[in-house]
């Protein structure tokens, strides 16, 4: 049983409107032996979280802070769009962006692998060791400043990848069902930005119009 204090991290969640919990740290409050649940405190507010969907990363007795909550890039969704702002984010961008967008958001910035990410420093140049993956294993992808770089997995010679100003969309071969689409982060050049497929991967390089950085691929 884990010890109140424990810091995890939320895994394995798989529902459409839990899934975006994946990655974000913690500490457990309590154990619910009726539920068989853990009340896990989280940025957002506490939830109940099987054992099997959390990953001890601190334990209490290793530790002089036990209540002390996992550190965010931004405490508000204001600060956020004033952090998006100070970052380049164009302002119209940020005035189009929907409640459930900047929920989508503040996730994000939540997750210890994205906090680098917010932060004003140099890019680098596209690892596929260090990519992360999204959209359950469709692609991986890496942030650097002036552009992304993301692996679209099973892809075949049949497969179209459409890159449009704001928007991505990559189908695929059999029945043209989308693989990958949807709204960009940020609008990049479409005379820099391209495509390559490469055994069963597809390769995409998007050029930023702005220097800033991602905290996801698609809006």
């Amino acid at each position: 049983m884990l010890l109140p204090g424990t810091k995890v991290s939320i895994s394995g969640l798989k529902g459409a409107k839990v899934k975006s919990m994946n990655g974000v740290e913690g500490i457990i409050r309590k154990h619910k032996k009726d539920k068989d649940r853990y009340i896990v405190d989280l940025p957002d507010g506490p939830m109940k979280v099987k054992r099997t969907n959390l990953t001890v990363l601190e334990n209490p007795t290793t530790t002089t802070t036990t209540t002390k909550q996992q550190p965010q890039v931004f405490s508000n969704v204001n600060e956020m769009m004033e952090g998006l702002k100070g970052m380049g984010m164009p302002p119209e961008m940020l005035n189009s962006l929907t409640p459930e967008q900047k929920k989508a958001m503040m996730l994000m910035t939540m997750k210890s692998d994205v906090v680098d990410r917010a932060k004003n420093k140099p890019g680098v140049m596209a690892d596929p060791k260090e990519l992360t993956e999204e959209r359950d294993g469709v692609y991986a992808w890496k942030d650097a400043r002036d552009h992304v770089y993301l692996e679209v997995s099973n892809a075949t010679s049949l497969t179209t990848c459409a890159i449009g100003e704001n928007t991505l969309e990559v189908m695929t071969s059999a029945g043209g069902e989308a693989m990958l689409e949807g709204e960009l982060f940020q609008e990049v050049d479409l005379t820099k930005s391209g495509y390559e497929l490469r055994g069963d991967k597809l390769l995409i390089t998007l050029v930023k119009k702005q220097p800033m950085r991602w905290l996801m691929v698609l809006r």
